[in-house]
């Protein structure tokens, strides 16, 4: 398990682990909210040659998290599990906060693959789908559209 370790001066022995990403609010912000609430040492790398960095990665996508002597994390689950892991206050204190957290995030993913397909984009010629369903997903309160009276609503 990897954890940050300080010296008696307070500064952190392993350096701080770097996570870099694109300057915009979509699989990198849960990365950076857990790294600064979980007391970790890290830095925010946002101003990086994209075409030159694509192809050094193994999965080819961002977020990725450099970790001294661990070496890249690539994807946004396993660097968040890899937060809780190396710090046992992000995981939860016991088991059942675990659990619960553990479903949190996979119902977050969840969440955002459905609305990239939903959502307008600037880039988009045509709505991906009618402004009508759009109305209805989000203001749809029927029990056989939301299941036990979670989700949108």
């Amino acid at each position: 398990m990897w954890c940050p370790t300080e010296t008696s001066s307070g500064e952190s022995k392993a350096g701080p682990v770097k996570l870099t990403y694109f300057a915009l609010f979509a699989k990198g912000p849960a990365s950076a909210l857990a790294l600064s609430f979980s007391g970790m040492d890290w830095e925010g790398v946002s101003d990086f040659d994209w075409q030159a960095l694509k192809p050094t990665l193994a999965w080819r996508e961002l977020p990725v998290l450099e970790v001294p002597g661990v070496g890249i994390i690539g994807h946004e689950l396993a660097i968040l599990n890899f937060i809780a892991s190396g710090c046992p206050k992000m995981a939860g204190e016991n088991q059942k906060e675990r659990v619960i957290s553990s479903q949190l995030l996979s119902e977050a993913e969840d969440i955002y693959i459905k609305l990239g397909k939903v959502q307008p984009t600037c880039k988009a010629t045509a709505d991906k789908v009618p402004r009508e369903e759009l109305a209805k997903c989000w203001s749809d309160v029927e029990q056989a559209t939301h299941n036990r009276n979670y989700g949108f609503h």
